[in-house]
């Protein structure tokens, strides 16, 4: 859970994913459901193999007869995601808690490079009903959307060579809860003024 200051208003915390986050827990889905198990956090074969970060100089950092994956999740509009439960809570000390309660929805790109790209981009989408899969995601509040895209071959052209490359998509709603802490009203001024002036100022303290 993240939390950050909001000035004027108080501190909010939110169970909200980064973009790097969701990528993380989705490079460790795909490892699995292609039966490479990484050695540790630098196993650098094993995390070449499927990435989530594009080479910066652009051009492909690997041979056209290696197997590579990229996934790419970017959060999306929809209707789905307006709607937004708020449960204010009261609290009889200084600050009080409001929550809110709402849905994101991520677009999840599957992008296969490589000789066996087609079949492993059909393994990966078999895998994603499996039980694992769905016990992963719901430790994060994440929730697929059963609805997966067909896998599409799509070669790509790259300095006069043909690239063999796969794509589908999929989405995943994410369940977030924000919560604001609030200051509370300590005290109020009253004050009584008629046309000749103020006769009464008076602080009452809650």
């Amino acid at each position: 859970m993240s939390s950050y200051p909001v000035p004027g208003v108080g501190t909010m915390a939110s169970t909200g994913l980064t973009q790097q986050q969701v990528s993380i827990i989705w490079q460790n889905i795909v490892l699995r459901c292609l039966g490479i198990t990484p050695s540790g956090p630098t196993d650098s074969t094993a995390y070449s193999q499927v990435r989530i970060d594009w080479p910066t100089p652009g051009a492909p950092a690997w041979a056209i007869t290696d197997d590579v994956v990229f996934i790419r999740a970017t959060e999306t509009p929809d209707r789905y995601n307006t709607a937004h439960e708020v449960q204010p809570v009261d609290s009889a000390g200084t600050t009080f808690i409001e929550t809110t309660i709402y849905t994101r929805i991520w677009e999840l790109s599957f992008i296969f490079y490589g000789p066996n790209a087609f079949d492993r981009a059909r393994q990966v989408k078999a895998c994603l009903y499996q039980d694992f899969v769905h016990d992963a995601l719901q430790a994060s509040n994440l929730y697929l959307d059963t609805v997966i895209g067909t896998p599409r071959r799509n070669p790509e052209l790259f300095q006069n060579q043909w690239w063999e490359r796969t794509d589908f998509s999929a989405r995943m709603n994410e369940q977030v809860t924000d919560t604001l802490t609030k200051q509370t009203m300590q005290s109020v001024e009253v004050t009584l003024e008629t046309e000749h002036g103020i006769i009464s100022d008076v602080v009452v303290q809650l």
